[in-house]
């Protein structure tokens, strides 16, 4: 669009924004945002234990993403991962923490019996190292560009982290 001109934008039955104006040829269309994750916990177990190169159990971690998750089967544009790190760190701080893609599981129930608002993932660690680790789950709708790191109590935002509520992985 050109500045000095007046345009007027509108939304789309289809969620996109078609913009147009005086002085103003053609149309720019401007997709909707993706989706924002909701909610997310890391589910269980709160604490796990591996020998070195040995994978763990699995370890499961659920989401809400508003119009995505709700309903039978995987929510679309939904990126998982479990990670871990050094023991009383953050993820959001710590870039030691090591990361591998989740996968889908299932859809359980959210708030009400039945509606299946959540999609469950499952994944394990296989650790590289002896030690006391953290681990915890991220999600993101945007194709990695923004996560929402997800404790044993839940996040709604990225604030929520706090790894006193992180499941603890052992190896000795």
């Amino acid at each position: 669009m050109t500045a000095g001109y007046t345009h007027s934008c509108g939304v789309r039955t289809d969620g996109a924004i078609t913009c147009w104006g005086d002085n103003y040829s053609g149309q720019c269309d401007v997709p909707p945002p993706p989706s924002i994750v909701g909610w997310c916990n890391l589910q269980w177990p709160p604490t796990t234990s591996s020998a070195v190169s040995t994978p763990t159990e699995l370890i499961y971690s659920r989401v809400w993403v508003s119009g995505v998750t709700p309903g039978d089967g995987q929510g679309a544009g939904v990126s998982a991962e479990l990670g871990y790190g050094p023991a009383g760190t953050s993820p959001l701080h710590d870039l030691s923490w090591q990361w591998t893609a989740a996968t889908y599981n299932l859809s359980v129930d959210g708030p009400s019996p039945g509606d299946l608002a959540n999609d469950e993932y499952m994944a394990s660690i296989t650790p590289t190292a002896s030690g006391s680790f953290d681990y915890a789950y991220r999600f993101s709708t945007d194709g990695g560009a923004n996560w929402l790191y997800c404790d044993l109590n839940g996040a709604t935002s990225w604030a929520e982290y706090d790894p006193a509520q992180a499941g603890v992985l052992t190896v000795p």
